[in-house]
């Protein structure tokens, strides 16, 4: 061999060192270099999907047997719409109480905490050993299992309820890059319920103080962040979002949930004013990443007052109205006649101008008690107004049903034509007194009167508004 092929060979095996040198540099382990560098990630939330908006009304829901002041009927409406909620409100990381994000990177995983503006980091975090990019998989709330996920029970707290939002996020994470990052979805549904509770102002407690939901699964598998519901129910009580408010007759509250996406006929029950009403939404799916919103509208439709029935019709007033006649046990009897005034059957009329519930001569008080009295003129004709008069036949008895115009609201009574003085006309025509008079002489008091065709309040053609005459009474309440 010559010196010029010795010296090629010489040149090659150097090259090769060399080379060999450099391939080894880039792939070494960082850290006996002193080169190891620890991920930071900063994370968002993705939008999901288009938003869309469907409506569902049920009918109307009857929530049990209850009395006095309490909600009777419910009705609600359904709607779907994109969620895009972080674990705290206002699409960021602000208010969260539990910051603990699981990362998954390099086959181990790790614990993270996340600040207000997004940022992740770690006590013990993961650190790049190679120039290699690293793949991550990302969950909240942290948990060293990423195969299973449970919502809380109790969710009524803001710390369990945000526990049971579920986000999933994956990326890629390089060495070199500055603005590693991470984009998050939810993977659980939101169930959200706003409630309106229209009551009397005789009610004492009118917060509305929970709402728990039943038959709901609360556990799941996990493959690649998607959650599969396990079959096993049971139930949820949800966040109080919005306190009770109260105007008037009416509170209002919100509350909030979060579940495992599944198919489910879901039942609830509100708490308001110290008992329980309940029902069950129509079965429906709820997908990963939607909110759906439930009104739910309690209406205080039957009443008892001093043991005494009666509805609430919606009137603009609020008044109760009674279901039946003074001197009737049910609605299905025409009750007893009285002359203006007069306390019992049979007895003298009342020479005053007006009938007060104080004045002794309230033939609706004496007999009830309580804060029954009898309707002024005025009242009747808001009676009228703001109802439907239907003509028919009640039990063997004509007469008018009087339905509330308000949605709804179920509530009506029965008016009997029960006549006057003997019973006179009985199933053609009804006269109720008021407890209003006329303004000037000669003082005669308004009645209602109605046949078929006509409902009037002041009198009929024939003047029937005697003090003496007798007619039929009906209770009304404030």
């Amino acid at each position: 061999m010559n010196m010029k092929t010795k010296q090629f060979y010489f040149g090659m095996f150097i090259a090769l060192v060399v080379m060999a040198f450099t391939a080894c540099s880039s792939s070494d382990d960082l850290s006996e270099k002193g080169q190891v560098k620890e991920l930071k990630l900063y994370a968002g939330i993705s939008a999901l999907k288009s938003p869309y908006n469907m409506e569902e009304w049920g009918t109307s829901i009857n929530i049990g047997d209850i009395d006095a002041d309490l909600a009777k009927e419910s009705r609600f409406r359904l709607t779907d719409w994109e969620m895009t909620r972080t674990p705290a409100d206002n699409n960021d990381w602000v208010g969260m109480s539990n910051r603990s994000i699981a990362i998954q990177a390099g086959g181990s995983v790790y614990e993270y905490t996340i600040d207000a503006s997004g940022l992740l980091s770690a006590t013990s975090p993961y650190y790049f050993t190679t120039l290699n990019s690293v793949n991550i998989t990302s969950w909240y709330p942290y948990s060293e299992n990423a195969n299973s996920f449970s919502v809380q029970a109790d969710q009524s707290s803001y710390a369990n309820y945000e526990a049971s939002d579920y986000l999933y996020g994956t990326s890629s994470a390089g060495y070199s890059t500055t603005d590693n990052s991470i984009s998050y979805v939810h993977k659980t549904a939101k169930i959200k319920f706003n409630v309106t509770v229209t009551h009397s102002e005789r009610l004492s407690n009118k917060n509305i103080t929970g709402v728990t939901l039943s038959n709901v699964q609360r556990s799941a598998s996990v493959s690649s962040g998607n959650l599969a519901a396990n079959g096993s129910v049971g139930t949820v009580n949800m966040y109080n979002n919005v306190a009770t408010s109260v105007s008037g007759t009416t509170s209002t509250a919100a509350f909030e949930a979060c579940i495992i996406p599944q198919t489910s006929s879901i039942g609830y029950t509100i708490s308001f004013g110290g008992k329980t009403y309940s029902g069950t939404i129509t079965s429906r799916q709820y997908n990963a990443g939607y909110i759906y919103t439930i009104d739910v509208k309690l209406m205080a439709i039957n009443v008892t007052i001093n043991n005494h029935a009666g509805v609430d019709l919606g009137l603009p007033s609020g008044k109760i109205w009674a279901t039946m006649n003074i001197g009737a046990t049910a609605d299905t009897q025409y009750g007893n006649l009285y002359a203006w005034g007069s306390i019992a059957v049979g007895g003298a009329a009342y020479d005053g101008t007006v009938i007060s519930p104080t004045s002794d001569y309230d033939t609706a008080r004496k007999n009830w008690g309580g804060t029954w009295r009898m309707p002024t003129d005025t009242e009747y004709q808001e009676l009228i107004d703001n109802c439907t008069w239907t003509w028919s036949t009640y039990s063997g008895m004509n007469g008018y049903w009087v339905s509330s115009n308000v949605a709804g609201n179920t509530a009506r009574i029965f008016f009997p034509a029960d006549g006057c003085q003997d019973r006179n006309r009985r199933g053609s025509q009804g006269y109720y007194w008021t407890a209003s008079c006329r303004n000037a002489s000669p003082y005669q008091p308004w009645h209602l009167w109605f046949d078929v065709g006509k409902v009037w309040v002041g009198d009929d053609d024939e003047q029937i508004d005697e003090r003496t005459f007798t007619c039929s009474v009906r209770a009304i309440s404030n």
